[in-house]
């Protein structure tokens, strides 16, 4: 193998690595308007997480060793990131059972929504974990260095995920939303897997082409709301949303009250009720603080 291939696959472990760890980031947001973001919700997507990379990793191995050729590791590689791409659309309905759960109180609805969420992720997931199993395949054709081929992807692998952990925390998230998110990171590791198929077969991949431009298309697509903007739960109505560093952040009018909601909304974090002092609330218990000690001025 060339000097270029060689290159090109470190590459490719390297974007693999950064998009396994964007996604599974960009999956706890994507849960957080629904399930919210405790350790429960982050135990179950981390560990089915490293189910689907080891699940990727023995099928990775398996295939390299049947075909081990570049072009198979290409297309399992652009069949991975057109799936990530899938995520957010396809979590769209189940999300919204999660939400009617929610209002209905159906504790099976909730879970079954939750778990076929987190089912989206398996066949992405699995299909990145087959990247450096099979690149190194493909790499290694002297076992005397055998050692450091493998400790070379493996730093490669592990390189990207930590560069897609602070990238999709601190600039994607943040600045284009986690839909979008899903998108740009679905993009950019099919964009490499189209380059390298082109340059394996020697012609254009066009029916990838076209899935990488039908990614483009919903990725600059505006992306609407990320909840309903009928507030199912009280009768009110959605008047702003947005997606902070730390938190999906919904303002919402109700009977004449203004409430911020965060996350799953099943707290609210604030009320204003314009003409009003008392809000009708538990945050009304601190003005009793004065008269337990009335002297005290």
């Amino acid at each position: 193998m060339s000097i270029s291939s060689v290159r090109f696959l470190n590459l490719l472990v390297f974007t693999a690595g950064l998009v396994t760890l964007g996604v599974e980031l960009a999956g706890s947001r994507l849960l957080d308007p629904w399930f919210g973001n405790s350790l429960i919700v982050w135990a179950n997507l981390i560990g089915l997480i490293l189910l689907y990379l080891a699940a990727g990793a023995w099928l990775g191995g398996r295939v390299a060793d049947r075909s081990p050729h570049a072009e198979t590791l290409f297309r399992l590689t652009a069949w991975g990131a057109g799936a990530v791409g899938l995520i957010p659309v396809l979590s769209r309905p189940l999300l919204a059972l999660a939400a009617d759960a929610f209002d209905a109180y159906d504790a099976a609805l909730l879970i079954g929504s939750f778990l076929a969420v987190l089912a989206l992720f398996a066949i992405p997931v699995i299909l990145l974990g087959c990247v450096t199993p099979f690149a190194l395949r493909l790499v290694l054709t002297d076992v005397q260095h055998s050692g450091q081929t493998a400790g070379r992807l493996s730093a490669l692998a592990t390189l990207g995920s930590i560069s897609g952990t602070f990238g999709t925390v601190l600039l994607l998230i943040p600045n284009v939303g986690t839909r979008r998110t899903f998108f740009l990171l679905s993009l950019l590791l099919l964009g490499l897997a189209l380059g390298g198929l082109w340059h394996a077969r020697r012609r254009p991949p066009w029916s990838y082409i076209i899935l990488w431009l039908l990614i483009l298309t919903l990725a600059l697509q505006n992306p609407g709301a990320v909840k309903s903007q009928t507030d199912l739960s009280g009768g009110g109505r959605v008047e702003f949303e947005t997606e902070s560093a730390y938190n999906y952040i919904q303002v919402l009018q109700r009977q004449g009250e203004v409430l911020l909601k965060l996350n799953e909304g099943q707290g609210i974090h604030s009320v204003y009720r314009p003409g009003g002092g008392l809000a009708d609330g538990i945050w009304d218990y601190f003005l009793l603080a004065p008269f337990f000690q009335p002297d005290a001025a």
